[in-house]
């Protein structure tokens, strides 16, 4: 019956090794040979030292702590869950206020749109309004000016008076 040895030890990288050496008996070997095989492990509770000892015996002070332990990961993902639940309402609720300010900002950009339409076409129309007034009076003085013109124009300078420079 072949012999086996199994140990267990830590890697520099932090893996789990197994190391099994067999040794076969010796009808089997060849030439005295024995047979080594290295396995990685990266579980740690997977990979437990053997050894040729029986089982230890559990002690009741290491099951409360294996309970407490337990307990206390399921307090953690308790607490990670309520952390997680508390994230998602707090975005919520940030969402919901950026909305809310858009909206805000949107109306206001709205009503502040429709008084300067309404303050453009107000000034345009006083425009228009001054507009037609000046052409009605430059129309109104027309004639005046073009009697004045004329008046100055065929009024002939008197002989031996200074000539006036028009203005």
């Amino acid at each position: 019956m072949p012999r086996v040895s199994t140990a267990a030890f830590v890697t520099s990288s932090w893996r789990w090794r197994s190391l099994t050496t067999c040794e076969l008996p010796a009808s089997s070997r060849r030439l005295g040979r024995t047979i080594t095989t290295t396995t990685d492990r990266t579980d740690r509770s997977a990979t437990r030292p053997l050894s040729n000892s029986p089982p230890r015996a559990v002690f009741p002070a290491q099951k409360a702590a294996e309970a407490a332990h337990g307990a206390a990961g399921e307090k953690v993902k308790q607490y990670q869950d309520a952390l997680k639940k508390a994230r998602a309402q707090v975005y919520a609720e940030q969402e919901a206020a950026r909305k809310r300010l858009l909206d805000e900002r949107a109306a206001q950009l709205k009503d502040v749109r429709t008084k300067t339409s309404h303050e453009v076409s107000v000034a345009k129309q006083r425009i228009a309004r001054e507009l037609a007034e000046a052409r009605r009076e430059v129309e109104a003085s027309t004639g005046q000016l073009a009697v004045e013109i004329a008046r100055r124009v065929l009024q002939a300078p008197r002989p031996g008076s200074p000539v006036r420079e028009a203005r």
